[in-house]
């Protein structure tokens, strides 16, 4: 009886063996590999784990290091959209060091400018100098201009940010000439503009001034009408400095009006708040409210805005960990597939080699089930850790839920205890006294809001606990 199971056997593996045949012959190349990667780095930065595991396994069957560079790129690129910053910049240094061994500059260049950013995401600024440091180092030859002036710019922001004012200003300036020679106007306006912020920032208002404006009239020549609404607001906050009330009036309403055409919110609540300021300043009373009514409401559609955009966030980091873990549990599943197939093409050699030594081949074959049994163990253990793994982030979800909604209870109980005292001192005079009332009924209202939030919260915590 044990013989017909032996041939049973033997015919599966050889059909198994024909079937892996036959996937190799259409199996998805390391360039269209490369080429998904690249289309995901842009559009779905989550899905570059796969990608990145299929690539390595092939290049590092092949010993290729050139793209087994590019799959740990791949890799780190996908844990730092994951928050796994560990396993992120360790993926880069295994690009970096992959890419010294075999001098590649370029793969160099990107692995440095890669872990410089995780870096900076990390809060660790010095070390994201000195991988830029070592990037720059690189950039020589006219076809790294580009890279270069951007890596100028980003040692710049990171200088600025450590306060070191006068070596920020000497490397927007090498960036500005940089894209200047090459006629990359866009690039070399935005620098101008960083450089220009700066000088407000250290007191030369005079300067920033003329540099808003040259680059004002550089975004208005070139049709870039979004681009001139930061700077008719930074102009604005140069003239309020220097104590000319009605010019950055005319600006910063001027930035106003420009965000309102073009439905462009984005910190649309420091020019509201400079135009109440340089209002109160002219003492036109009128205007102070009408912006003031402004910004009220622009906080209320923001908060509104918030609370979705958190949940939403929420979900989307439920998704990624789901995603991440199905990514682990397609590795390793490929690992088994693979050890499988090698392990059914040696039966099959061992068998038409040494067909007579059935008895042999059987003992191997058992053997070889038992080995796949303790990986299918191994592989279990694998998951229920992932499981675990997404049961924590779950956890951590909720908490940062509730600590957003407590947070936000804070801020309008700070509202409300301010209408309060006002309420019993009573209203001081030159304050609308309907502006200030809505004002009051719309924090209580968000208060409301605010408390069924946490409330929602705490029912859905306390059945998730009942389950």
């Amino acid at each position: 009886m044990k013989f017909p199971r032996l041939y049973q056997f033997i015919l599966f593996n050889a059909i198994l063996f024909c079937s892996f045949s036959a996937i190799s012959q259409t199996q998805i190349s390391k360039k269209e590999l490369i080429d998904l990667g690249n289309q995901f780095v842009s559009s779905s930065p989550h899905k570059l784990d796969s990608v990145g595991i299929l690539l390595l396994s092939m290049s590092q069957a092949d010993n290729d290091l050139y793209n087994s560079a590019i799959a740990y790129s791949f890799d780190g690129i996908s844990s730092v959209m994951m928050g796994d910053l560990g396993p992120s910049l360790q993926s880069f240094q295994e690009s970096w060091k992959l890419a010294v061994s075999i001098n590649d500059t370029n793969l160099q260049i990107n692995a440095l400018t890669n872990m410089a950013g995780v870096y900076r995401f990390a809060g660790q600024p010095a070390k994201a100098m000195v991988k830029l440091g070592k990037a720059l180092e690189l950039l020589e030859g006219d076809e790294h201009k580009q890279t270069r002036a951007n890596t100028l710019l980003a040692i710049g922001i990171i200088q600025e940010e450590l306060e070191d004012f006068l070596n920020a200003s000497k490397s927007y300036k090498a960036a500005i000439k940089v894209f200047d020679e090459m006629g990359n106007m866009s690039s070399y306006l935005s620098c101008v503009e960083k450089l220009g912020s700066l000088l407000s920032r250290v007191g030369k208002l005079d300067e920033a001034y003329a540099l808003y404006s040259f680059s004002l009239e550089g975004r208005s020549v070139s049709d870039q009408v979004g681009m001139t609404i930061p700077l008719f607001r930074e102009k604005g906050v140069v003239l309020f400095k220097q104590g000319k009330y009605s010019l950055a009036s005319e600006n910063l309403r001027q930035s106003l009006a420009l965000s309102d055409s073009l439905n462009y919110k984005l910190l649309q609540d420091s020019t509201l708040v400079m135009l109440i300021r340089v209002s109160s300043k002219m003492e036109d009373f009128e205007s102070v409210n009408r912006y003031t009514n402004r910004l009220v409401q622009y906080h209320q559609e923001q908060d509104e805005k918030k609370v979705e955009e958190t949940l939403a966030s929420l979900e989307m980091e439920y998704e990624l960990n789901e995603q991440k873990l199905l990514n682990r549990a397609l590795k390793a599943e490929s690992e088994k597939v693979s050890l499988q197939t090698q392990n059914d093409r040696n039966i099959l050699i061992g068998m038409f080699s040494v067909i007579v030594l059935l008895v042999v081949i059987a003992i191997i074959a058992f053997a070889l089930i038992r080995r796949i049994q303790r990986f299918n163990s191994q592989l279990e253990l694998k998951v229920q850790e992932k499981t675990d793994e997404v049961m924590l982030r779950d956890q951590q979800i909720k908490t940062t839920a509730f600590k957003l909604a407590h947070e936000l209870r804070s801020g309008v109980a700070t509202l409300l205890g301010a209408k309060n005292l006002l309420d019993e001192n009573g209203i001081p005079e030159g304050i609308d006294k309907e502006l200030y009332e809505a004002i009051g009924h719309s924090t209580e209202k968000l208060d409301v809001t605010i408390k069924e939030m946490i409330k929602n919260l705490e029912k859905i915590t306390y059945k998730k606990e009942e389950e």
